[in-house]
């Protein structure tokens, strides 16, 4: 497979009240697994927790599966690479 040096690979992660955890992993299992997930609880609010993952930009089922377990939890979609790039 050839890298698109344009697009590199983006590490995402989505901020979700613990409660929907359950929900956000069933579009997981529904789009069968596409990519594989870090689950970390936020340091700040106990309540929240980051579901986290990496995109390529010809990975479609992962971009599919993001965006409609985002919709459907409400869960914030933060860009990890970017946030990165800002810091330095």
């Amino acid at each position: 497979m050839v890298q698109n040096s344009l697009f590199p690979p983006q590490r995402m992660c989505a901020q979700l009240d613990d409660s929907l955890i359950g929900q956000f992993l069933s579009y997981w299992v529904m789009y069968n697994k596409p990519c594989p997930l870090t689950i970390t609880p936020s340091k700040k609010s106990p309540s929240l927790i980051g579901v986290c993952f990496t995109v390529r930009n010809d990975d479609y089922e992962t971009m599919e599966f993001m965006q409609t377990a985002c919709a459907k939890t409400g869960a914030r979609l933060w860009n990890l690479t970017e946030e990165k790039e800002k810091k330095q």
